[in-house]
C-alpha cells in the first residue's frame, strides 16, 4: 500500500494513470483483398514496431511481469461522458469532470491541481515486477509521466505530507518509508520514477503514446494461466473446445486492451492476446477481410443482423458432419433420402469459393428472412446440389404424407416448385410446408407466412448460392435485381467491425434500432392486455421516426499467434441529435410501460394477495 500511495503521488492524479506505448511487433496476419483474387496482401502486418527499454532490461534476472498503461485527451473523454448522459439520461446527467475535481478536493489536493494538469496531453506509466505465487509483488520498477501546464503548480497542489522536496534544475524527490520517488520537469510534462536514471525512459514512453488509440493497457511475461480463456469466453468446461482453450491459456504471452473514443469520433474497444490460437483448428475460416467482398456487393442492404466470414478449407467440416450425423440410424425408406441430402451437402461445401454470409432481414411489417449466401466456383454444379437438397426434403415429406394416409388430419401439406421464384436473372426453387395451427410449434411462428407456410427458397444468382427461409423470402429474392443501387457492400456496421479489429474473420454487424423494432413487432399481446398492445404500437411508431445510422460492428480474428476481438459503436448512436434522442427515449419509455402492464397482469406469488399483503 505504501508504494501504491507513492504511485498516486507520482501521477498527481486521483485516478490511476493509464499508459500507452507503441505496439510490440506481433505475428504477421495475412489480410486478403477479395478483389485481388483472394491472394494475401504481402504488405499487410498486424503489429507495430519498436519497444521502450528501461534500465532493468540491461541485466539478466528472473522473468518479470511488464505492464504499461496510458491515456491522452482525457478532457475530451470526460466531455463525451457528460454529453452521452445528457442525450440518454437528461434527468440525471453525469459530469465526470466535476465529480473528479470534488473527489480530489476531498483527498486534500488544492484547487490549483486541476488547471495545472494538461488534460489533453499524455499520461503514461510503465511497471516491471515479479509476481510471486500470483499474488505478492516484489522488485517493482516504475516510471511514468503526467502532462502538465505547470509542474510547479502540480507539486504545490499536493497535500503537504505528500509534497516532494525541490533539488534544483527542475528536479524533486520524495522519500517515505524507505521508498524514494524522483520527479523531473520538462516541457509539458512531469516525469516520475522510482530511480532517477529511469526518468529518461519516461520521455520515450510519452513520445510513443502520441499515436494509436487514446486509451491503452498492455501486459506481457505474466505467469501461465493468469488469463483463463475458458472463463473469458464462457465456454462449457466439458466441451472439446474448452480443452483446447485451456492449453492455449497456459501459453499466452501478451495481452493488450485499447479504446478510442471522444466527442468527434466513433467509439472503438479492442482486445488482443498473443498465443498459439492456431491450435483451435479453425481451418474452415479463411484469411481476415479488411474491405467489402464481391459476395457482400451481391446482396441487398440493411440487414437487421449480418455475419460475414471468409471461407477456408472445408475438410474439418466434412469430417464433423460424417461423425455427427447418425446416417446409419435413419430407417428405410428415409435412409436413401438422408444419404442424398448428405452427399449434396458435402458437394456444396466443396463449391464455396471465397466468402460466406449469414444474415437476418426484416420487412416493414416484421416479415423475417433468414439468408445463407456464398460465392461458388461452379454455379451450375452448386445449383444442382441445392436442388438435390430441397428435392430430398420434398421426397421425405411425400413419404411422411404417405405414411400418415391419404386424407389424414396428420398428413403434411407441402408444395415443391423448382424454378418458380424470380431472383434477378435467375429463378429459385421453392419448397413450402403448411404448419397446422395446433402443431405446438410456437417457436416457428415468426418464420411462417399468414397462411402458416414455412417456405425455403434455394438457387444460384450469377455466382452467389442462396438459401432463404421465412415469410419474406420471395420479397428478398425480388430485391436481388436492384443490388447495384444499394447493397451489403456499403454496410456501415461491417465497415466498423473491420476498422475496430483492423480486419476480421468473423465480421458481425447489427442495427440495435432495427432489432428493437423487430422484437416489438414479433411480441404477442395475448397475455399482456389491451394497454400493453397500445404501448407496443406507440413504441414501434416512435422507432419508425428515428433516422440514425446506428449500426454496431463486432470483429473477431483468430490467427497464428494472435487473437483479436473488437467492437465499434457509431458516434450517431452515442450522441444522437436532439430530435432522435427525444424519440429514442419516448420509445424506451413505451417499452417500459409494456413491461409494467405485463407485471400488473402476473398473478401474485403463492401466499400473497394482489395488494402485496401476506395471506
Amino acid at each position: 500500500m505504501k508504494r501504491a500511495s507513492l504511485l498516486l503521488i507520482g501521477a498527481t492524479l486521483a485516478v490511476a494513470p493509464l499508459g500507452c506505448t507503441k505496439k510490440q511487433a506481433g505475428p504477421p496476419v495475412q489480410v486478403v483483398d477479395d478483389d485481388a483474387g483472394g491472394q494475401p496482401d504481402p504488405g499487410a502486418d498486424d503489429g507495430g514496431s519498436g519497444d521502450i527499454l528501461s534500465a532493468a532490461d540491461a541485466g539478466v534476472g528472473p522473468k518479470r511481469v511488464h505492464v504499461r498503461a496510458g491515456a491522452r485527451e482525457l478532457g475530451d473523454i470526460m466531455q463525451l461522458v457528460k454529453e452521452v448522459s445528457a442525450r440518454w439520461t437528461p434527468e440525471s446527467p453525469v459530469d465526470l469532470e466535476a465529480n473528479v475535481q470534488a473527489m480530489l478536493l476531498q483527498m486534500g489536493y488544492s484547487p490549483g491541481l486541476w488547471p495545472s494538469v494538461d488534460w489533453r496531453g499524455v499520461m503514461a506509466v510503465d511497471a516491471r515486477f515479479e509476481l510471486r505465487r500470483g499474488e505478492s509483488v516484489e522488485g517493482l520498477e516504475l516510471f511514468g509521466s503526467v502532462a502538465v501546464k505547470s509542474a510547479a503548480g502540480v507539486i504545490e497542489a499536493l497535500p503537504s505530507s505528500q509534497r516532494p522536496q525541490p533539488l534544483g534544475n527542475g528536479l524533486w524527490e520524495l522519500t517515505r518509508d524507505g521508498v524514494t520517488v524522483a520527479f523531473r520537469e520538462r516541457a509539458g510534462a512531469l516525469d516520475f520514477a522510482l530511480s532517477e536514471p529511469q526518468l529518461d525512459a519516461a520521455r520515450e514512453l510519452t513520445a510513443a503514446m502520441g499515436q494509436g488509440p487514446r486509451l491503452q493497457l498492455s501486459a506481457e511475461d505474466f505467469p501461465p494461466g493468469i488469463i483463463d480463456l475458458v472463463d473469458l469466453f464462457e465456454v462449457p468446461r466439458s466441451s472439446e473446445i474448452a480443452g483446447r482453450l485451456a492449453q492455449i491459456s497456459a501459453e499466452l504471452s501478451r495481452a493488450e486492451l485499447a479504446a478510442d473514443l471522444g466527442v468527434d469520433r466513433d467509439a472503438i474497444a479492442r482486445l488482443a492476446i498473443d498465443g498459439p490460437f492456431e491450435r483451435l483448428g479453425l481451418d474452415p475460416i479463411g484469411p481476415p477481410r479488411a474491405a467489402p467482398t464481391t459476395l457482400e456487393r451481391s446482396l441487398p442492404a440493411d440487414p437487421v443482423v449480418v455475419i460475414a466470414m471468409p471461407w477456408g478449407a472445408p475438410a474439418m467440416l466434412h469430417k464433423t458432419i460424417d461423425h455427427r450425423v447418425p446416417i446409419n440410424q435413419v430407417p428405410a425408406p428415409f435412409d436413401v433420402l438422408a444419404r442424398d441430402a448428405l452427399t449434396a451437402t458435402h458437394a456444396l461445401l466443396d463449391q464455396i469459393a471465397n466468402d460466406v454470409v449469414a444474415a437476418v432481414y426484416a420487412g416493414r411489417g416484421g416479415e423475417l428472412t433468414l439468408v445463407l449466401a456464398a460465392d461458388v466456383r461452379d454455379p451450375q454444379g452448386a445449383r444442382a446440389q441445392l436442388r438435390g437438397l430441397l428435392d430430398a426434403g420434398a421426397r421425405g415429406l411425400k413419404g411422411m404424407q404417405e405414411l400418415a394416409g391419404k386424407g389424414s388430419k396428420d398428413a403434411l401439406v407441402y408444395k415443391w416448385k423448382p424454378e418458380s421464384v424470380k431472383a434477378a436473372s435467375a429463378k429459385l426453387d421453392a419448397l413450402s410446408i403448411t404448419v397446422p395451427k395446433d402443431s405446438g410449434d410456437d417457436e416457428l411462428a415468426v418464420l411462417l407466412t399468414k397462411k402458416r407456410e414455412f417456405t425455403v427458397l434455394a438457387g444460384v444468382v450469377d455466382k452467389t448460392a442462396l438459401l432463404l427461409v421465412g415469410p419474406g423470402a420471395s420479397k428478398f429474392a425480388g430485391a436481388l435485381g436492384s443490388v447495384q443501387k444499394a447493397n451489403l457492400g456499403g454496410d456501415a456496421g461491417l465497415a466498423t467491425a473491420r476498422a475496430a479489429s483492423e480486419s476480421c474473420q468473423l465480421c458481425v454487424a447489427f442495427d440495435p434500432i432495427a432489432i428493437g423494432r423487430l422484437a416489438l413487432q414479433l411480441e404477442r399481446d395475448d397475455d399482456r392486455g389491451k394497454k400493453a398492445a397500445q404501448h407496443r404500437s406507440a413504441a414501434i411508431k416512435a422507432l419508425d421516426k428515428i433516422t440514425l445510422a446506428a449500426d454496431v460492428g463486432l470483429g473477431l480474428r483468430l490467427g497464428k499467434g494472435r487473437a483479436v476481438a473488437a467492437i465499434g459503436l457509431p458516434k450517431a448512436l452515442l450522441l444522437p441529435d436532439p430530435k432522435n434522442s427525444d424519440t429514442l427515449r419516448a420509445a424506451l419509455r413505451e417499452y417500459e410501460l409494456i413491461s409494467e402492464e405485463a407485471a400488473l397482469r402476473e398473478p401474485p406469488p403463492k401466499g400473497w394477495d394482489e395488494r402485496g399483503i401476506k395471506e
